[in-house]
């Protein structure tokens, strides 16, 4: 995911263009967030750089470290940060081959 970073200029437009896209569309919903960072926390440092790459540009970020309140019920906290969103970015590192169980 590391290398990809240097995408975040390309993904920074298209989270404002879906922004402004929505904006004032009357859900009755309060939206603050304009995406939302959905992750594996092994992942945690790359979207916490692209967090941070993404909010240089003006885009405001739901990231659960910045969210969650530790010892609090998550999950409402969680679906909260979904309904405040605009859009969503599932972030998934490449896979990798691992063995899992090995014969014996």
């Amino acid at each position: 995911m590391h290398g990809d970073l240097h995408r975040c200029g390309v993904a920074a437009r298209r989270a404002s263009f879906l922004a402004a896209s929505t904006d004032g569309a009357g859900q009755g919903t309060v939206t603050e967030f304009q995406v939302f960072l959905s992750h594996n926390s092994q992942d945690k440092p790359t979207v916490r750089e692209l967090a941070r790459c993404l909010e240089d540009r003006g885009i405001r970020v739901w990231l659960d470290e910045e969210q969650l309140i530790p010892g609090r019920n998550w999950q409402p906290l969680l679906e909260d940060g979904i309904r405040r969103s605009w859009t969503g970015a599932v972030l998934v590192e490449r896979f990798q081959s691992t063995r899992i169980c090995t014969n014996s």
